[in-house]
């Protein structure tokens, strides 16, 4: 099953689900090592249902979330109904659906070991100049 499929099914149940996988100490974890500022724009790879993605808004930051698979965008949006500073697009790593040189940080979770270094997602903070950050 790919994880697109695999996703699609989960999609609904991903929040309770990732619990099991990690605490929100990483969520806080990665904010940090990248020192996040307010009023910047992050790319959430592999978005989800948003776990990065809540952090990045409460920090004050624009999200660009991009995942492959719809379902689970459809419960991202669901649950940041209210949020206007999300830009969701429906996307894989290896063909980001976003401009080079858009974001000052990207963050990618979920963005599964076996697919390795993504030069795509490298692309988009790797050598943009100063204060660009990759996590």
């Amino acid at each position: 099953m790919s994880s697109k499929n695999y996703f699609d099914r989960v999609a609904r149940d991903w929040d309770e689900m990732r619990e099991n996988f990690f605490s929100d100490e990483v969520r806080k974890e990665a904010l940090s090592t990248a020192a996040v500022r307010k009023g910047k724009i992050a790319a959430d790879i592999g978005a989800g249902t948003g776990f990065i993605s809540e952090g990045l808004i409460q920090a004050g930051l624009q999200v660009i979330a991009v995942d492959q698979s719809e379902a689970i965008l459809k419960e991202m949006k669901r649950k940041f109904a209210d949020i206007e500073t999300i830009d969701y697009r429906v996307g894989q790593a290896q063909n980001l659906p976003i401009p080079n040189g858009t974001v000052d940080y990207a963050f990618a979770n979920m963005y599964h070991k076996r697919n390795g270094q993504n030069p795509e997602a490298r692309r988009q903070t790797g050598n943009y100049g100063p204060g660009r950050t990759r996590i």
